[in-house]
């Protein structure tokens, strides 16, 4: 959620993370520069893609030397209310040790 998001300092680089529908198979990654998901026709519009957009500008505004990466997994069952499907909390998890792994 936007309101959650606060920038600290000058980071050199952001990255986010999120929920994605890009007509993909589940559990699949897109990945790019904010500016480039804000723009895109591959995510289909939802209620976080609104967001990016603001983030984008609040990042540019606070620290405009910032790089801004955004890193989304393709869902599977989008229904209200239900859960996460057994290869996306797989997917979930090797990002999780890849980037422990990468920023330590």
């Amino acid at each position: 959620s936007f309101k959650r998001f606060t920038l600290k300092g000058e980071p050199e680089k952001i990255l986010i993370v999120d929920a994605v529908e890009a007509g993909l198979k589940p559990g699949t990654l897109v990945f790019g520069e904010l500016s480039e998901i804000v723009e895109s026709e591959v995510i289909v519009p939802t209620t976080h893609k609104p967001s990016y957009s603001l983030i984008q500008v609040y990042v540019k505004y606070r620290s405009p030397k910032t790089q801004c990466f955004f890193l989304g997994i393709q869902v599977g069952n989008v229904n209200f209310g239900a859960k996460m499907s057994p290869e996306i909390m797989n997917i979930g998890d090797e990002l999780v040790k890849v980037l422990s792994n990468i920023l330590k």
